[in-house]
């Protein structure tokens, strides 16, 4: 009896016996089917029928791996992210395998290295420059590209911008001797820049500055740096300035009369007996030789007059410096002169011509304006490490101040000139007769892009200016 009981219980348990392990070798196959390592390989769902997928995609057309596209969806949102960009760099160099390069990405590089080689101006360089962030924003882990980048940067003058990309070259850990470069590249980058703004630390001579207070919105500078700014209120005379001729000097008067006479080159001729035409400023430096400067707001001409003067200071020293007004000041404002477009209805190719040409000359001029440039390198400096007290340094054409530091009226007062100067008036430059033909109205009309455009790089130097940026006074 007992064999038979058990003959009954084991033919019993097998079936269960063999459906268990039918449903443990299921189990086994759909683990190793849905296996991936970590930190790599690809998502295998698929698509819904009909729908898109909207994960960053690989160039083989599967999207990246878990975080990695989140950090790059999240870029694409934030671009200006470094430190994010810098994760995703660090993720990438970490996956296995490593994330493939996207064809768009490629495109992209492939056209910003062409533009980059044939590139003549600052603003072609520029057009490469904008290739190479489309790529890094497709692709932000890609070494080679934030290379490339950074040396872009560096022809179009943009060094903190460059300085960041090769820094995100680098945290990709590259070896060999392009690596080394770029190590190199920033160093003497950012040697450059320091050396350029450093100012002395110790304080062992004193130097008197005396100055007209003729006027009283002046800037006082020592070796560039701002240490005297508007409003003053030590300044209780007041001053009306009642003549001026650049070919004969200027007046000013007070509520007694003619206080002071100007000759041409901003020389102080005449001073009448008991005016206070004069004020002082005392200052603290290192020994050595330094550079003084006084500057006021110009009506016409460059918004920026500046009289200069170097001074030697030995330790223990205690000296001072007389300044005159500075030459090409001028306080009156002359009307701006109106240019108007003029249609000529017998040769509607000629004035289109004549139109383009215009526009493109206005976008090479504000491209190549040494201002313009000086202005742009100062908008990233602020940005990389923003300046204390809405002041930052610019560093402009010599003939112009030099490298100096700007409060937010001062930048104003070079953001208006350049308005003045580069900006192009839409309406005027596109409008066209009723009963002009049609192909002309179009042609004017696909100039607007590029106008458009150009108009948006001048209004977004305008961040450079901070709150007391009134450039009227």
């Amino acid at each position: 009896m007992e064999p038979t009981a058990k003959r009954k219980r084991l033919s019993t348990a097998v079936p269960w016996l063999i459906a268990v392990v039918a449903v443990a070798g299921a189990g086994v196959l759909l683990l190793v089917q849905n296996y991936r390592p970590a930190g790599g390989g690809r998502d295998t769902q698929p698509q819904q029928s009909g729908g898109r997928d909207t994960q960053p995609q690989q160039s083989g057309g599967s999207p990246l791996d878990g975080a990695l596209a989140g950090y790059v969806a999240e870029l694409q949102r934030a671009p200006d992210n470094q430190e994010l960009r810098e994760k995703i760099i660090k993720l990438a160099a970490r996956a296995s395998p490593v994330p493939e390069i996207p064809v768009q990405a490629r495109d992209h590089h492939f056209q910003a290295g062409k533009l980059f080689e044939a590139a003549e101006t600052i603003n072609d360089v520029g057009k490469a420059v904008d290739e190479y962030q489309a790529a890094l924003l497709i692709a932000p882990w890609w070494p080679e590209a934030n290379r490339d980048l950074g040396l872009a940067l560096m022809t179009a003058q943009r060094h903190d911008e460059a300085i960041a990309a090769l820094r995100l070259y680098l945290a990709a850990g590259p070896e060999g001797p392009e690596a080394g470069a770029a190590r190199e590249e920033i160093q003497k980058i950012t040697a450059k820049r320091n050396s350029r703004f450093s100012m002395p630390l110790g304080i062992r001579t004193r130097c008197q500055i005396k100055f007209p207070a003729l006027v009283a919105d002046y800037w006082l500078y020592i070796d560039g740096r701002l240490v005297s700014a508007p409003p003053h209120p030590d300044i209780r005379h007041e001053y009306t300035q009642i003549a001026l001729a650049p070919t004969q000097g200027y007046e000013f008067s007070d509520k007694e009369g003619m206080a002071a006479v100007v000759n041409p080159g901003g020389q102080i001729v005449y001073v009448r007996k008991g005016a206070e035409i004069y004020t002082a400023q005392t200052f603290d430096v290192e020994p050595g030789t330094h550079t003084l400067g006084f500057l006021l707001l110009n009506k016409t001409g460059f918004p920026l007059a500046v009289a200069s003067a170097d001074l030697e200071l030995k330790t223990g020293d205690s000296k001072g410096y007389w300044f005159n007004m500075p030459a090409d000041y001028v306080a009156n404002e002359m009307p701006a002169a109106v240019v108007p477009f003029f249609v000529e209805n017998t040769d509607w190719q000629q004035s289109f011509s004549w139109r383009q040409a215009t526009v493109k000359k206005k976008i090479k001029a504000f491209a190549d304006d040494p201002v313009v440039q000086a202005l742009n390198q100062a908008k990233l400096g602020a940005a990389a490490a923003p300046a204390e007290h809405s002041r930052i340094w610019v560093d402009l054409p010599a003939e112009h101040g030099g490298k100096r530091e700007l409060d937010g009226r001062l930048v104003a007062a070079l953001l208006k000139y350049i308005a003045d100067e580069h900006g192009i008036d839409e309406h005027a430059t596109t409008w066209a007769p009723d009963d002009s033909p049609a192909d002309y109205k179009d042609s004017l009309a696909k100039l607007l892009p590029l106008i458009r455009a150009h108009n948006r790089r001048i209004e977004s130097l305008k961040e450079l200016a901070g709150e007391d940026s009134d450039p009227a006074e």
